[in-house]
């Protein structure tokens, strides 16, 4: 007679770790109010650069997580040689990385844009935002950790965000693969204004609560 097997169970957590405490945390934590997701989603701020989160994502106990995302923007990240490394250690170790080139602003415009220009900076990220916000009939300024204005203008626009930053970003990806022959080694401290958060929001399998 076969001994009965245990039974494993189905790891339902996906954990997100970022340096964005203002900004990146609520809008992660309002995602969790407004959408229901088919997994419980676990938010953990952490201070420090790109590949501090990376080597914390490492350390914790995997067996409690169905995925593991670092969230984090380029900035000066490659001159101050953090990114590589970071981007080295999370493909050796199956870590998942959503990176916003060069600020988690980029992200936020693609809620309200499906151009956003390759010539903006995080120093003028802000202002387009507020442009953007009052075409649409907002008196209100945009402001990091600004919870009330990402629940009322952004996140209701997620899924037009995901299509907008998918676009553009499998767009640079098809011409770099097109001018290397197919390498996947992209250089996306190169590509500006360009996102792929909206890949984690698609893992995250959403549907809006209020529909």
């Amino acid at each position: 007679m076969k001994r009965p097997q245990k039974i494993r169970k189905q790891k339902d957590t996906i954990l997100i770790v970022t340096n964005g405490k203002k900004t990146e945390k609520n809008y992660f934590e309002l995602i969790s109010k407004r959408y229901h997701s088919l997994y419980t989603i676990e938010i953990k701020f952490l201070g420090g650069e790109c590949d501090k989160l990376v080597n914390f994502a490492i350390s914790v106990d995997k067996s409690k997580y169905n995925q593991i995302w670092c969230v984090f923007d380029i900035d000066d990240s490659l001159k101050e040689k953090h990114l590589i490394y970071a981007l080295k250690l999370a493909e050796k170790n199956n870590i998942n990385i959503a990176y916003s080139n060069e600020s988690f602003e980029v992200w936020l415009l693609y809620h309200l844009s499906e151009n956003v220009s390759s010539s903006l900076t995080r120093k003028t990220y802000i202002k387009e935002i507020n442009k953007l916000l009052s075409n649409k009939g907002c008196l209100a300024k945009y402001q990091k950790g600004d919870s009330v204005l990402l629940e009322k203008q952004f996140i209701p626009n997620l899924l037009i965000a995901t299509e907008n930053a998918k676009k553009t970003h499998q767009k640079f990806e098809a011409n770099h693969q097109k001018s290397f022959s197919g390498n996947k080694g992209y250089p996306i401290w190169d590509w500006k204004s360009t996102t792929n958060i909206y890949q984690l929001i698609e893992r995250l399998k959403l549907t809006d609560r209020e529909q």
